[in-house]
């Protein structure tokens, strides 16, 4: 576990409104809220009304649904629910607040991230075995973003799966590349954080169950896709799994387990 957060109760987990709590407060009573959620994305999510426009448990999990929560939980609401921003300050005095959550915004959000030239660097050698002209953009840019976390991942896969080659079908790509394609608005494969893998004759299972093990060691929280014929693999700083809709063939759908040997932790 990489991080944790104490809340009332949950609202959404895994994808659908569950709200653990009897508490006729939270599940009736319209009052003002405060809740936290992350998308599948790793993005997060915080949400805050005034009394005046208070909602009851049930409306806030829809709202935070609605905003494409995977994961939600309720905080401390009424007279304990504050917010001051840049945007619309939201003030309460009756109450003395003694907790806040901060969020704030950081320079170098690419950090551990490095610009190559596939041209100049495309045979350098990112790893013992990996090369910068496996993460090009298929779109035939010459600028290479490549994490270094993400290739001490891969590395680790390669090695759990018995040393065989890791086949990087997708590493970086550019926002018009990754537009063109239907990737997600916030690929983490636009930072050069992601890449799409398949190892001869290891199942994409198999390859996820490495993936875990891969990051757990090197305590990354990162994301893991499940697909039929490929592993979706980042080293992002929340913790997302999914698998491929088999009535879509692309929508990614929440899972909590794609393995029994895998756990959302």
């Amino acid at each position: 576990m990489t991080g944790s957060w104490g809340a009332y109760c949950t609202l959404v987990l895994g994808g659908k409104i569950k709200i653990d709590t009897n508490d006729a407060a939270v599940l009736t009573a319209k009052r003002g809220r405060t809740a936290v959620g992350t998308q599948i994305d790793g993005t997060v999510v915080v949400l805050v009304t005034q009394d005046n426009e208070g909602l009851t448990g049930q409306q806030l999990a829809e709202r935070m649904l609605g905003q494409q929560c995977v994961y939600a939980v309720n905080l401390d609401g009424g007279g304990s629910s504050g917010y001051i921003g840049p945007d619309k300050p939201i003030l309460y005095t009756a109450r003395k607040l003694d907790s806040f959550l901060g969020l704030w915004l950081t320079e170098g959000s690419l950090l551990g991230v490095k610009a190559y030239s596939n041209a100049a660097d495309g045979g350098k050698n990112l790893s013992a075995h990996f090369k910068v002209r496996e993460f090009a953009c298929h779109d035939g840019s010459d600028t290479v973003l490549i994490g270094e976390q993400l290739i001490d991942v891969l590395e680790k896969i390669r090695a759990g799966c018995g040393g065989k080659a890791v086949t990087v079908n997708s590493g970086y790509r550019t926002p018009s590349y990754n537009s063109k394609i239907g990737g997600a608005a916030k690929s983490q494969h636009m930072e050069g954080r992601a890449a799409d893998i398949a190892i001869a004759g290891v199942s994409p299972a198999a390859v996820c169950e490495q993936a875990e093990i891969a990051l757990a060691a090197l305590h990354i929280a990162g994301g893991v896709g499940l697909y039929d014929t490929f592993t979706h693999v980042d080293t992002r700083a929340l913790r997302a799994r999914w698998q491929q809709d088999k009535s879509t063939g692309q929508q990614q759908v929440p899972t909590a387990g794609y393995l029994p040997t895998i756990r959302r932790g």
